[in-house]
Parts: C-alpha cells; structure tokens; sequence
C-alpha cells in the first residue's frame, strides 16, 4: 500500500516525518523511491544557485550602468523638465468636460482664479513658441495684424474666452506681447550670445520662422545700440552675481 502512488499515501508519510527522526525514514523514502528529500535537496540548491546568479547580474548590471554614466555613489542629477507641452489644461478640460472660462476683469491681463491664470499664461507662451514668428519689434506685429488674430484664435480654440470684447482683447495683446519679449530673449541667450558673429546661424532654429525672419532679427542684435546696452546688462549681472557670491562667503 505504502508503494501505491496513492496521493494519500504520500502525504499521511510527509506528516509522519515531522513528528520522527529524519533519519529513520530516509531509508524508507529511497526503498519506495520516492527520495523526497533528496529532491528537495536538489530543489533548494537549484534555487539558491539561481539567485545568487540573479545577484551577480544585477551587480554586474549596476556596474556597467555607473560605468557608462561616469557618476558616483551620492551625486545628484539635474532634471531637465523639456518644453511644456500643456497637457495640464488638456487634462482639466477632459475632467470638466467642456473647455475652461476666461473672465479677465477690466485693467488685468490674467484671470483672477489662479489655476486659471497659470493655464493661461502658459498657452499663451505656448503659441508664441510654436506659431508666431518673433520680430525685431513690436510695430512689426501693428503693420501685420494676421498674427495678432491667429494668437486669439488659437486661445479660442483652447478656452471659452470671447475675444471680442474689448477687456480681453486687450489682455491678449498684452500676454502676447510678453511671451514675445520672452521668447526673443531665449533664442538670443540660446542662439546668438553663445557665439561670435561669423559663427551664429544663418537658418532659422525654429519652425515658426523663416530664414529671412531669423536673419532680420539677427541683424538688428548686431546693431551697436543694442551691443552696447547688452554688453552692459552682461557686465551688470556678472557684478551682481560677483557681489552675491561675495556676501554668501561671508
């Protein structure tokens, strides 16, 4: 009966070696060749064996990691964000759904609530980078109104504003104007204020303007009025700096 691959059979055995000597019941298991702990035996090395193998691929993984990222143990990386894409008010409009109002009291450029006002001058930034063109000034953008309207328009497609009405129309105008003047800034600090002059771009780095564009802005960077009065703001911040790093040493 003992022999018998009875599922009882074998499991009334495997209670029955709790309680007796391990043993004893070793010659008993080889005779019905059930050899159970010697299989376990096997099992429990096999086991160990692969994960002490997985330890040493990980090891060896951890390495080559630090390895080709020539880091060490502590250091901290930078986390460079990327460009906002916004996503942020894709996701409130889906939650809402339906697209988020704009009410801009008189004499404000921004919505009071400030989620609102965030979104706001977000997309706003987000239209100047990706669809209109920077210009060397302002009254380029008066002698060419289309831009003005493609700006406001493309704020209609993304919020429940009404763009004619006068508060915000005006708001428009003005947001637009900032993210112009803060786009501009980027791509001098990023394309132009890196490199000497024979060496700065010909080509336009960005795809909402043409080479011609990017070539009149460029020229009118290199004007000696506005050499001059950035070769003095450059001065002045390096002596801000200076002093600041000065004071902190202190």
């Amino acid at each position: 009966m003992l022999k018998a691959n009875s599922t009882t059979t074998i499991l009334s055995v495997i209670m029955l070696a709790i309680n007796l000597d391990e043993c004893m019941l070793l010659p008993f298991f080889v005779d019905n060749g059930l050899n159970l702990l010697g299989d376990n035996t096997n099992m429990t090395d096999e086991g160990a064996g692969h994960n002490e193998d997985t330890f040493s691929q990980h090891e060896h993984n951890t390495l080559m990691v630090d390895g080709d990222d020539g880091m060490e143990l502590g250091e901290q990386v930078e986390w460079n964000r990327g460009v906002n894409m916004g996503h942020g008010l894709q996701r409130l409009t889906r939650a809402q759904c339906s697209k988020l109002p704009i009410v801009i009291a008189e004499g404000k450029i921004r919505p009071a609530v400030p989620i609102l006002a965030a979104k706001w001058a977000t997309e706003c930034n987000i239209a100047v980078r990706n669809h209109i063109p920077v210009f060397k000034h302002w009254k380029e953008y008066k002698k060419l109104p289309e831009w003005i309207k493609t700006f406001m328009g493309i704020l209609s497609a993304k919020f429940d504003v009404d763009t004619r009405d006068p508060t915000i129309k005006k708001a428009c105008i003005e947001m637009m104007k900032l993210a112009v003047r803060q786009q501009r800034y980027k791509l001098k600090k990023e394309f132009f204020d890196p490199f000497p002059l024979h060496l700065v771009m010909k080509t336009s780095p960005v795809h909402s303007m043409s080479d011609k564009q990017w070539i009149d802005l460029v020229e009118s960077w290199k004007t000696p009025k506005r050499w001059e009065i950035s070769t003095m703001v450059m001065n002045l911040m390096h002596l801000i700096c200076l002093r600041t790093a000065t004071t902190a040493r202190k």
